[in-house]
């Protein structure tokens, strides 16, 4: 089983509360971080339910905040052959890198990729000391614009998700809803609290009680023993229908919708 592209949650905690976040990190209650054990657990069981990954993404929240960091990706790295380009960490530029950090980067920086998110300079105070690091030691970065006060940002702005009222009542429109949106399209999965969703937006739902939280439409990968064989069929199944039940409350993202100013602070 190959997917394109997984973003594992490291952290429910962040540095910046942006409003329009899409991944709703200002709103949590109680917002933890994936201990090591956690991620572990977490980690070895995705990749004996997937065979290869094309892209696996490290965020946040701000990752750099979780104190188990370097030995999760260390971990991570450990199913670096089923990982078919790079393992990438998201940061927001706050949070200056450890030593231990750029270590990890500098033995492996063939397979490592930071993408860095710019909020401008009264918010992405350490993105020049980042570059500096990162360049000394010559791992791959890329620079995503979110600075609020540019005009030319990366994906030309962010999308509000956060309203979550019914919107696609009839097969025709679901259909509709996710035959245009990117993230479905694009078939990006996301794992927060060992949950691995088809979806942001989903799990958020689901964790919000605005959709029932119901196993068929997620995989469960804290759990000690599982059946890969039921999995694999389940994650195969959920790769192929055409939309979620969670977008009959979202206008997901596609050419054409309205786009908002990044980074505004609540």
């Amino acid at each position: 089983m190959y997917i394109k592209r997984t973003t594992f949650v490291i952290t429910q905690r962040c540095t910046l509360k942006c409003k329009l976040c899409l991944a709703f990190m200002p709103y949590y209650e109680n917002p933890i971080h994936t201990t090591y054990d956690q991620a572990c657990r977490i980690v070895d069981n995705y990749f004996k339910i997937v065979n290869e990954v094309g892209i696996f993404s490290v965020t946040g929240g701000e990752p750099l905040m979780n104190p188990d960091l370097v030995p999760i990706m260390e971990h991570i790295l450990k199913h670096g052959g089923q990982i078919e380009n790079s393992i990438d960490i998201v940061t927001n530029g706050t949070i200056m890198f450890q030593e231990d950090l750029l270590n990890f980067f500098k033995k492996n920086n063939t397979k490592m990729r930071v993408i860095i998110s710019y909020y401008g300079k009264n918010l992405s105070i350490k993105i020049n000391d980042i570059e500096k690091a990162l360049n000394q030691i010559g791992v791959t970065y890329r620079i995503q614009n979110y600075d609020s006060e540019s005009t030319e940002w990366t994906y030309d702005g962010w999308v509000d998700f956060t309203d979550h009222s019914l919107k696609h009542d009839t097969e025709e429109k679901l259909k509709c809803q996710g035959a245009r949106c990117i993230f479905r399209q694009g078939h990006y999965w996301v794992i927060n609290d060992g949950e691995l969703h088809p979806c942001s937006r989903q799990y958020w739902r689901m964790r919000k009680g605005i959709i029932p939280k119901d196993k068929d439409w997620y995989l469960d990968l804290n759990e000690l023993q599982m059946d890969l064989k039921e999995q694999r069929t389940k994650l195969q199944q959920l790769e192929q229908v055409p939309y979620l039940k969670s977008c009959a409350y979202c206008n997901g993202v596609y050419n054409g919708i309205k786009r908002y100013k990044p980074a505004e602070q609540l």
